[in-house]
């Protein structure tokens, strides 16, 4: 029998919801009502798929991969006593039931059956959750370890480039994170047909390079235009073009 339950406002905010997929957030909320007050329901997918989402033929493929975002945020825990499927809602306290009635389904921790019949996933939890707490942990440490000399060197010609140099530092930083997706090269040549394309132009409305890379502007279209001589052109106008297209790939060596 499915039951009014409530969400708090707060919920949408939540960093584990955050990290699931819109449908796995609906699917928790969903789960909410056919919960008996204990918070535990019977958990097949294909029953909870008809359940949660009558009107959706591809629910029934889904709900498995729905449940696991959940179960690895720890939303849920899903356990096996004797070979049936039971989810429990983790934190249930959050919902306050008046009178609530005795769950009828066995608990996660098998006070209904022997623990030898708890499923394998169960077993697992604890295991998995230390795992995590490892990954964390060397994630930290590897987050720390200095940057390379060839990583601060490939900079220096791309810092050559730019048209405006301003915000050093912070354009160092946006490099270094940029180029363990795309190669120097690309950006420091990107770089340089920008600076072409603003020569010129006046520096107010130039981009600095910090912006420039955590906009992904190299994977801007190529409007570089060559200017080409023409009679209104002085020969010291013409003169100056040339100088300053050399320039800007001289610097980068490209």
């Amino acid at each position: 029998m499915a039951r009014i339950r409530t969400i708090k406002p707060e919920f949408q905010n939540s960093q584990s919801m955050g990290r699931v997929s819109r449908d796995a957030r609906l699917t928790f909320i969903e789960l909410w009502p056919q919960c008996d007050d204990a918070g535990r329901i019977r958990a097949n997918s294909r029953m909870l798929a008809s359940v949660l989402f009558p009107y959706d033929e591809d629910a029934p493929g889904l709900m498995d991969g729905w449940l696991n975002e959940l179960e690895n945020e720890g939303c849920i825990t899903r356990y096996s006593v004797d070979k049936d499927e039971y989810l429990q809602i983790n934190h249930w306290d959050h919902q306050k039931i008046d009178h609530p009635q005795p769950s009828k389904l066995p608990s996660p921790q098998g006070k209904k059956t022997k623990k030898s019949k708890l499923s394998v996933r169960e077993e697992t939890t604890n295991a998995r959750e230390d795992s995590s707490v490892v990954r964390a942990v060397s994630s930290t440490v590897s987050s720390t370890k200095p940057v390379s000399r060839n990583a601060a060197a490939e900079f220096d010609p791309f810092w050559k480039a730019c048209p405006k140099k301003v915000g050093k530092g912070a354009a160092e930083k946006a490099f270094l994170k940029a180029i363990k997706s795309v190669s120097p090269a690309v950006l420091i040549a990107a770089m340089t047909r920008y600076a072409i394309s603003q020569e010129g132009k006046d520096e107010t409305f130039i981009v600095h390079p910090a912006t420039w890379l955590n906009q992904r502007r190299w994977e801007d279209e190529d409007t570089t235009v060559v200017v080409r001589p023409s009679a209104f052109q002085s020969p010291e106008e013409i003169e100056g073009q040339r100088l300053a297209r050399e320039r800007a790939y001289g610097q980068t060596g490209i």
